[in-house]
Parts: structure tokens; sequence; C-alpha cells
């Protein structure tokens, strides 16, 4: 089986930069399967227009990435058995492929995947706002033939069903290699108990992560006494928000003493920031499974979220772990409950799951059935 994959591009930022290395490396341990990387040309290192992928960034990657595909396609035929594979579903120019493959006689038309991350569906992306015209390019990709759609939560597959979007939509959990991670920290993850009681936020600022309300946790726990360290990680040079009141509150938290800013983390310095956290706070409304999640499980760190959309399904409807949304009251008491309380064993669970995404869609593209990954032990 050729697989041709069609990557994001890479950010220093974001995880698409690993998430690109986590594919490739997940799609290749199948022996019979051949797999080419067709990329695009980049513009930018960096997020500068929009809040998740630099918006001309995106545009012209991908548009380069369909055009480098198509000579492909033109160059070596595919067969029924081969794979085209994005890893986003808003690719420019996407439309080129089923326009070119129902032009081929049936033997040669690859079966297409399709990574849905958000999408309009979610009224807390940003694409949201685009839903008048973004709904209708969701439709042509769901309609085109032998397309899939995989996503990694099944609030997220309800979501696109409720928006009438009726292709084939699999759910399979995030791409994620905990090995790849935990190589990037020299030396063991620290002991439970040798940890210091902080508290990471690993989330952007923006609004749908609900900064606001995790400052408001922050102000809380100080108001009652406790003697808790919080710290928030950025890649970037500056902490951006696309709400400049959540800026501004930060950085007078900072001033004050109340939260400490990691400005310009690189991976393996954030992962060593959370391996030696207790507790990594997600206050997020939109986030499906959650790599920051799936990164505090690698290191032995609890998550605490919100019990909404996902969550309750990645952390297993456990209750020490999730609260009330959106009460400051119950954050703070299960924060402080987890902080003070010990590591659970099977805190590595959900990296350990979703570490099998890549052999769990190599399934699917062989035709295999497979398990649903939140029911796995």
């Amino acid at each position: 089986m050729k697989i041709h994959y069609l990557p994001l591009e890479g950010y220093r930022e974001r995880y698409t930069e690993q998430l690109q290395r986590w594919t490739i490396s997940g799609l290749s341990r199948s022996p019979r399967a051949v797999v080419r990387v067709i990329q695009g040309t980049t513009l930018t290192d960096e997020v500068n227009t929009g809040s998740v992928l630099d918006a001309y960034g995106r545009c012209y990657f991908g548009a380069t990435q369909i055009a480098a595909l198509v000579k492909a396609l033109q160059e070596q035929h595919l067969a029924q058995n081969d794979v085209i594979y994005l890893d986003d579903m808003f690719t420019p120019g996407f439309s080129a492929i089923p326009y070119i493959l129902e032009q081929l006689p049936r033997q040669f038309r690859p079966r297409i995947y399709v990574r849905n991350h958000a999408q309009s569906v979610d009224p807390d992306d940003f694409t949201f706002n685009m839903r008048r015209w973004m709904r209708h390019y969701e439709q042509m990709v769901h309609h085109a033939e032998s397309v899939t759609v995989l996503c990694s939560s099944t609030a997220h597959k309800e979501m696109m069903r409720a928006a009438c979007l009726e292709g084939d939509i699999r759910v399979v959990g995030h791409v994620y290699d905990s090995q790849d991670v935990l190589s990037t920290v020299e030396g063991a993850p620290v002991p439970w108990r040798s940890r210091g009681r902080k508290v990471i936020y690993s989330s952007r600022l923006d609004a749908e992560k609900q900064p606001h309300f995790f400052m408001d946790v922050v102000e809380r726990t100080r108001a009652l006494g406790r003697d808790i360290e919080f710290v928030v990680c950025t890649g970037s040079s500056e902490v951006k928000s696309t709400d400049a009141t959540a800026l501004a509150r930060l950085r007078g938290l900072e001033e004050q003493g109340a939260v400490l800013i990691k400005r310009k983390c690189t991976k393996p310095e954030y992962y060593g920031h959370l391996a030696s956290s207790r507790v990594q706070l997600n206050t997020a409304k939109q986030d499906f499974v959650s790599y920051t999640a799936l990164e505090a499980s690698t290191f032995s760190t609890h998550t605490l979220a919100p019990a909404f959309r996902s969550f309750p399904e990645a952390l297993r409807n456990d209750r020490d772990h999730l609260f009330v949304p959106w009460s400051v009251e119950d954050a703070v008491d299960k924060l402080v409950a987890l902080v003070d309380g010990d590591a659970t064993p099977d805190v590595g669970w959900l990296a350990r799951t979703h570490s099998g995404t890549a052999d769990r869609i190599l399934d699917l593209m062989y035709g295999r059935e497979i398990k649903n990954w939140w029911e796995l032990p």
C-alpha cells in the first residue's frame, strides 16, 4: 500500500512539527506500507496572522502541497488500495483531488483520509465565524468519493453529525508518540513526592481556552492562602491572545508574583516543567482530547479539566480530574486535592492509548475493524 501523506506545516509553538514526525513513524510501522511525504512551501515559521495556524502560511503551504500531489498523481498511478492522507481538512486546493480521481478508471482511484481537528461545527473554533461558506467546503470534502474523515473524540463526531455532515467519520484519537516525547527530556521524570507544589498551564490564551477562568482559579487559590506555584509556558517570544484584556490581566498577575511566565519555551524546556509539576490545568471550552493532557499523562502529571465536551471521555469520567463547568470553587477544590494527593496508578493510560492511534489508522486503511480507544485497558 502506498500512502501519500500531506502533513501540516511545522510550527515550534504548535504541535504540527511533532505531529508530522509521529505520523510518519507510526504509518511506517507497517512493513507493507510505503509512505511518501508531500510537503508544501512555507512562508513563515511563526503564527503571525490568526491564532492557530498562520492564515497566509496555511493557504500557501496547502496550495503548494496540492500542486505537488497533482504532479505526483500524474507521474505515478495509484491503485484502489492506495491512500492519500491529509493532516488537515482545510487544505486549500483539496477539490483538485476528487476532480482528478473521478476522471480516472476506478482501479486508479486511491482512498482519501482527512483529519478534522475542529472546523466550523465547533462554535468555539475560529472557523465557526466562517461557517456561511466553510460549511459548504466541509460538505464537499464529506461527499467526495472514498473519503473517510478522522477525528479524536465521540463529541466531535456528534457535532459533525449535528451539522448534517453525513460522510464516513471514524473516531481514532490523536496521533501521538509518548516514547518520542520522553526522549526529549534528559533523565527520568521527577518522582511525584519530589515535585514542588507546581501547577502548569499549557494552553493558548485565546478566548476559547478561557484564560480568565484560569486566572480566577489563580486568584482564588492565593486568597485561600494555598502555597501553589502557577506556571504558564509559551513557545513564543511573548504571550499572545485574541483577548487583550486577558493579556493585560496575566501580565498583572506576573508582576504580583502570582504567575510565572516561561517565554520562548522549547519543547524540551516545556517538558521539563511539565515533568516537575503535579497538575496540568486545562480550562478550555474547545479541546478534543488535548495534546496537553497526553503530554501530562506521559510524565505522570495529573490533568484537571472541565467536565465538558471530550474531557469526560478522555479522563474516564474520573470526578477527581474533572471540575464542574464553570465553577471556580469546584476547580480550586479539585486542584488543591490533586496537588496535596498522590499520583494514580493509571495516570499514563491516556498517553499509552493514543500512542496506538497510528496503528488504528493503519487498521482502517487495511479494512480492519478498530477498537474504541476509550474502552482500551
